[in-house]
């Protein structure tokens, strides 16, 4: 499977997906200039939502989103030992990062999922729903306001961000863009961190480290904290 030229490819958690098809926006997603969405047959199979299905589905099949398995040996040793902690889907997103060197987009929280993260992937390749949303923010695939709507419908089904307003990161954050390699500007930071965004002020640095991943938020720390 191969990604578009200077695209990054995101294996992503059911979690994930099942945000974006709540308030009607998964071509957010599948619209990302950084970013190129693949799901693993298990995610699909974790949607159990009918309509959401056929949104996911729609994308599936228009070729915006790639379904992918896990088809090697090693890989399904991963996978296997995987299971005995966590469920199918956050597995086979593991499994095929870990492989692959893709980036997991996922919202899970528990601690034996991020000890999973950190341990087979490192630092810097997870994204959760908030984290894309400010990569779409930065691509200007979306205004603050966009953004807050669907922020407030989220959290409608009890799926909190904890921050007020994406106007607290956005523009008083500077969003930096993916590249391909390391600059001496980023020596600093996290090895591994892609889409990264430098929090400006002590409001962004709360709210990016109090939610739930750690991927897009660089500051003088040398770490990445977690993202909204």
């Amino acid at each position: 499977m191969s990604s578009q030229p200077d695209r990054r490819l995101v294996v992503a958690d059911a979690n994930v997906l099942i945000n974006f098809a709540h308030v009607g926006r998964l071509d957010l997603l599948s619209a990302l200039a950084s970013y190129a969405i693949t799901v693993p047959e298990e995610v699909v199979a974790e949607v159990k939502d009918r309509d959401q299905l056929a949104l996911l589905r729609a994308e599936i099949d228009a070729g915006r989103f790639e379904v992918c398995r896990i088809d090697e040996l090693a890989g399904l040793a991963i996978f296997a030992d995987l299971r005995e902690r966590l469920g199918a889907g956050e597995s086979a997103c593991i499994t095929l990062a870990a492989q692959h060197g893709w980036v997991v987009a996922s919202d899970e929280r528990r601690a034996v999922f991020m000890r999973e993260i950190e341990r087979r992937l490192g630092n810097g390749r997870l994204l959760n729903t908030p984290g894309l949303m400010v990569v779409a923010l930065r691509e200007a695939l979306l205004t603050v306001e966009q953004a807050d709507e669907i922020k407030a419908l989220l959290e409608q089904r009890r799926f909190k961000m904890k921050f007020q307003s994406f106007g607290e990161l956005f523009p008083q954050a500077r969003i930096l863009s993916p590249p391909r390699t390391r600059s001496p500007r980023r020596a600093g930071g996290a090895k591994g961190c892609r889409g990264t965004v430098r929090a400006g002020t002590r409001a962004a640095r709360r709210a990016m480290k109090s939610s739930g991943s750690n991927a897009i938020a660089e500051v003088p720390s040398r770490q990445c904290l977690r993202s909204p």
